[in-house]
């Protein structure tokens, strides 16, 4: 059986899948993008996506002004990966 945070994925990616962006939008973070870099290569190309997120904590408390960079592959105009990195989890500690 999934453990909590397992479930709340699995409802977020049925979410997107049916297209039910109204739920979907109940587990995002608000991003305010800030930056968009493209880098090519001979067979794909690599997009980097810098900015802050903004959102709410489980305790109702809210945060703001946390760095993020998101890295896409897209070969042949698919998504081929995505890296996800920010300093959530550094503000959650100092919480």
């Amino acid at each position: 059986m999934p453990d909590i945070a397992s479930t709340i994925v699995l409802a977020f990616l049925a979410a997107m899948e049916q297209r039910d962006l109204e739920k979907a939008r109940s587990y995002f973070v608000r991003k305010t993008i800030d930056s968009v870099h493209e880098s090519s290569d001979e067979d794909h190309t690599t997009v980097y996506c810098s900015g802050t997120l903004a959102g709410e904590w489980p305790d109702g408390a809210d945060f703001s002004g946390v760095r993020f960079i998101d890295r896409f592959s897209v070969r042949n105009g698919k998504l081929t990966r995505q890296d996800v990195w920010n300093d959530l989890a550094e503000l959650r500690a100092l919480r």
